[in-house]
């Protein structure tokens, strides 16, 4: 939990509400995906690393930077900057038990 309380901590957090409208599917039980956001950022929680499809447009800014976080380990890989429309599904490195991801948006 460090590392996820790591990255919680980098982003502001008064502005940071929940907001499943975010993503389009956010299935149930274990799978269940959720998702904040907050000024210029948001973060998609995926507890089993299924893909997620992800509504752009719902964040401010032209662009937005696209990142996965390992909470096993705390390390962020970049995936590429998009435009802020539509949406767009986007796959995790690992699925399965034990294999949760972070997807971060950064729209700033």
């Amino acid at each position: 939990m460090r590392h996820v309380r790591t990255l919680m901590e980098s982003r502001p957090m008064l502005s940071r509400i929940p907001d499943q409208s975010l993503v389009e599917d956010p299935g149930a039980g274990p799978e269940r995906i959720m998702a904040a956001r907050g000024d210029g950022y948001a973060f998609v929680y995926l507890p089993t690393g299924r893909e997620v499809t992800v509504h752009l447009e719902t964040l401010r800014g032209p662009e937005v930077t696209a990142s996965w976080f390992d909470p096993r380990n705390g390390q962020t890989m970049t995936i590429d900057t998009y435009n802020a429309t539509g949406v767009r599904e986007f796959v995790p490195p690992s699925r399965g038990r034990g294999r949760d991801w972070v997807l971060i948006l950064d729209s700033d």
